[in-house]
Protein backbone atom coordinates (compact mmCIF):
# COMPACT_ATOMS: atom_id res chain seq x y z
CA UNK A 1 0.00 0.00 0.00
CA UNK A 2 1.42 3.42 -0.83
CA UNK A 3 2.00 6.13 1.77
CA UNK A 4 -0.81 8.41 0.56
CA UNK A 5 -3.34 5.61 0.85
CA UNK A 6 -2.10 4.72 4.34
CA UNK A 7 -2.40 8.37 5.35
CA UNK A 8 -5.96 8.57 4.02
CA UNK A 9 -6.96 5.41 5.88
CA UNK A 10 -5.40 6.77 9.08
CA UNK A 11 -7.38 10.00 8.73
CA UNK A 12 -10.53 7.99 8.08
CA UNK A 13 -10.08 6.12 11.35
CA UNK A 14 -9.51 9.39 13.17
CA UNK A 15 -12.69 10.77 11.55
CA UNK A 16 -10.67 13.71 10.17
CA UNK A 17 -11.02 12.88 6.49
CA UNK A 18 -12.56 15.58 4.32
CA UNK A 19 -15.04 14.83 1.55
CA UNK A 20 -12.22 15.24 -0.98
CA UNK A 21 -10.07 12.83 1.03
CA UNK A 22 -12.88 10.29 1.13
CA UNK A 23 -13.21 10.52 -2.65
CA UNK A 24 -9.44 10.01 -3.05
CA UNK A 25 -9.60 7.01 -0.72
CA UNK A 26 -12.43 5.44 -2.71
CA UNK A 27 -10.57 6.10 -5.98
CA UNK A 28 -7.42 4.46 -4.60
CA UNK A 29 -9.38 1.45 -3.41
CA UNK A 30 -11.12 1.11 -6.77
CA UNK A 31 -7.77 1.38 -8.56
CA UNK A 32 -6.28 -1.35 -6.38
CA UNK A 33 -9.33 -3.57 -6.88
CA UNK A 34 -8.95 -3.17 -10.65
CA UNK A 35 -5.24 -4.05 -10.46
CA UNK A 36 -6.01 -7.11 -8.33
CA UNK A 37 -8.65 -8.23 -10.83
CA UNK A 38 -6.17 -7.82 -13.70
CA UNK A 39 -3.51 -9.79 -11.82
CA UNK A 40 -5.98 -12.58 -11.06
CA UNK A 41 -6.89 -12.71 -14.77
CA UNK A 42 -3.21 -12.85 -15.73
CA UNK A 43 -2.71 -15.76 -13.32
CA UNK A 44 -5.73 -17.57 -14.77
CA UNK A 45 -4.35 -17.03 -18.28
CA UNK A 46 -0.99 -18.43 -17.20
CA UNK A 47 -2.68 -21.46 -15.63
CA UNK A 48 -4.60 -22.09 -18.86
CA UNK A 49 -1.40 -21.81 -20.92
CA UNK A 50 0.46 -24.19 -18.62
CA UNK A 51 -2.41 -26.67 -18.78
CA UNK A 52 -2.29 -26.52 -22.59
CA UNK A 53 1.48 -27.11 -22.55
CA UNK A 54 1.06 -30.14 -20.28
CA UNK A 55 -1.65 -31.57 -22.54
CA UNK A 56 0.60 -31.08 -25.57
CA UNK A 57 3.59 -32.68 -23.85
CA UNK A 58 1.48 -35.68 -22.81
CA UNK A 59 0.29 -36.07 -26.40
CA UNK A 60 3.87 -35.85 -27.69
CA UNK A 61 5.04 -38.46 -25.17
CA UNK A 62 2.21 -40.78 -26.21
CA UNK A 63 3.09 -40.31 -29.90
CA UNK A 64 6.76 -41.14 -29.30
CA UNK A 65 5.84 -44.17 -27.19
CA UNK A 66 3.50 -45.40 -29.94
CA UNK A 67 6.28 -44.96 -32.51
CA UNK A 68 8.49 -47.25 -30.36
CA UNK A 69 11.89 -46.43 -31.81
CA UNK A 70 15.11 -46.64 -29.82
CA UNK A 71 16.05 -42.98 -30.43
CA UNK A 72 12.70 -41.88 -29.02
CA UNK A 73 13.73 -42.86 -25.49
CA UNK A 74 15.96 -39.79 -25.18
CA UNK A 75 13.24 -37.54 -26.56
CA UNK A 76 10.68 -39.03 -24.17
CA UNK A 77 13.08 -38.42 -21.26
CA UNK A 78 13.51 -34.79 -22.30
CA UNK A 79 9.75 -34.35 -22.67
CA UNK A 80 9.18 -35.81 -19.21
CA UNK A 81 11.73 -33.37 -17.75
CA UNK A 82 10.00 -30.46 -19.52
CA UNK A 83 6.67 -31.73 -18.21
CA UNK A 84 8.06 -31.74 -14.66
CA UNK A 85 9.24 -28.14 -15.06
CA UNK A 86 5.80 -27.02 -16.27
CA UNK A 87 4.18 -28.89 -13.38
CA UNK A 88 6.45 -27.03 -10.94
CA UNK A 89 5.44 -23.70 -12.47
CA UNK A 90 1.80 -24.76 -12.19
CA UNK A 91 2.34 -25.58 -8.50
CA UNK A 92 3.87 -22.14 -7.94
CA UNK A 93 0.84 -20.47 -9.48
CA UNK A 94 -1.41 -22.54 -7.24
CA UNK A 95 0.61 -21.50 -4.19
CA UNK A 96 1.83 -24.99 -3.34
CA UNK A 97 4.91 -25.14 -1.09
CA UNK A 98 6.72 -22.23 -2.73
CA UNK A 99 9.81 -22.45 -0.53
CA UNK A 100 10.50 -26.06 -1.47
CA UNK A 101 9.92 -25.39 -5.17
CA UNK A 102 12.22 -22.35 -5.14
CA UNK A 103 14.93 -24.38 -3.44
CA UNK A 104 14.54 -27.21 -5.95
CA UNK A 105 14.52 -24.90 -8.97
CA UNK A 106 18.32 -25.02 -9.27
CA UNK A 107 18.06 -28.67 -10.30
CA UNK A 108 17.11 -27.44 -13.78
CA UNK A 109 20.60 -26.03 -14.26
CA UNK A 110 20.11 -22.64 -15.85
CA UNK A 111 18.85 -21.08 -12.59
CA UNK A 112 21.83 -22.00 -10.44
Amino acid sequence: MNEKLEELISLLYQDKLTQCGKRLLVENIEKQQKEIKELKQAIENAKWYIHQMLVRINEDIADYIDDDKEKNRNIIGELKETKKQWQDVEKLLNGENKDKLYNDWSKYGEYE
